[in-house]
């Protein structure tokens, strides 16, 4: 079996489906070829990565909605004193 057939067995491996006799294949190769256990190490990465910003929750702060309405009330402030200083020198 070449590199990407065991790449493909990953989640296979680490979810714990295989049955014994291709665990044991699975994990010879493992011992006999660094870069294929590099890449089950990279593949763990990427799971647990995925898994932590799956489980995020991005929300807003408590007064996330109050700072925003008072900077548009400020610049809508400063809009309409432009307006006045502009007609002021017409």
């Amino acid at each position: 079996m070449n590199t990407e057939e065991f790449e493909k067995q990953f989640a296979d491996y680490l979810e714990g489906t295989m049955n014994k006799e291709e665990k044991e294949q699975f994990e010879a190769a493992l011992e006999f070829n660094r870069e294929l256990k590099n890449s089950l190490k990279e593949y763990q990465t990427l799971l647990s990565i995925e898994k932590l910003l799956s489980e995020e929750k991005h929300e807003p702060g408590p007064n996330f909605t109050a700072k925003v309405m008072e900077r548009l009330d400020q610049k809508e402030s400063f809009l309409l004193g432009m307006g006045s200083w502009l007609q002021a020198l017409s």
